[in-house]
């Protein structure tokens, strides 16, 4: 039997009992049937005692078992916040350095062009130097040759 039952077998015990006429409400019951209805409340209320601790330890384990959830989850989101900000700076990083790689690579690329243009420049100097030198070797030799035959 439960608790509520047996309130409600007290207040028809008492809805049941006699009243006294001019005494203010008051009523005459009989004392063996509330003894054994606060037997049954005692009997029964240590039960009800531990069914509602069972249910706030219930209640408290789900509650820490959610608090850990959402810790636990929250420590996943941190985690997963962190690598992709470290995954961003590492992508950041690799592009600035491509782009010092890239001016770098422009800048030789530059001095290399112009260092073969000197290069160039100066071999075909050399080299029409060369040819107005044979040039004038050939002139020199012809006109030595004309001078002979005259």
């Amino acid at each position: 039997m439960s608790i509520e039952d047996i309130i409600d077998k007290l207040e028809d015990l008492l809805e049941d009992a006699w009243h006294l006429p001019m005494s203010g409400g008051r009523i005459i019951v009989s004392s063996e049937n509330i003894k054994r209805i606060l037997e049954d409340l005692r009997l029964n209320l240590p039960k009800e005692i531990v069914q509602a601790k069972k249910i706030v330890a219930d209640r408290n384990q789900i509650i820490e078992d959610t608090k850990n959830e959402a810790q636990s989850m929250a420590k996943a989101f941190q985690e997963k916040a962190k690598s992709l900000v470290n995954r961003d700076e590492i992508v950041k990083n690799a592009q600035s350095t491509a782009k010092e790689i890239i001016l770098d690579a422009k800048q030789k690329s530059k001095e290399m062009r112009s260092a073969a243009a000197k290069y160039t420049e100066k071999l075909l100097k050399d080299v029409e130097d060369a040819l107005n030198n044979n040039l004038s070797e050939i002139k020199k030799v012809k006109q030595s040759l004309k001078s002979n035959l005259e």
